[in-house]
């Protein structure tokens, strides 16, 4: 029989890099191939939605700091 192998999953910091590449808009192709075997959907998921609240969050505190 043949036997699948699994690659493992990627790391949080992996997962974060890929996720702040992909909200920047650039990605090299070989990177993302790479990114796409051992990044799951609920890792991404998970991360995007923590980055951009942090993102929310940092642009509501300059837009106080500022508006003081």
């Amino acid at each position: 029989m043949q036997e699948i192998q699994k690659k493992p999953k990627a790391s949080l910091f992996k997962v974060f890099k890929a996720v702040s590449w992909a909200f920047l808009g650039v990605r090299e192709q070989r990177a993302y191939d790479e990114d796409i075997t051992s990044i799951t959907i609920p890792q991404a998921i998970l991360v995007g939605l923590f980055s951009a609240l942090l993102f929310v969050l940092c642009i509501v505190s300059v837009v106080m700091f500022v508006t003081r």
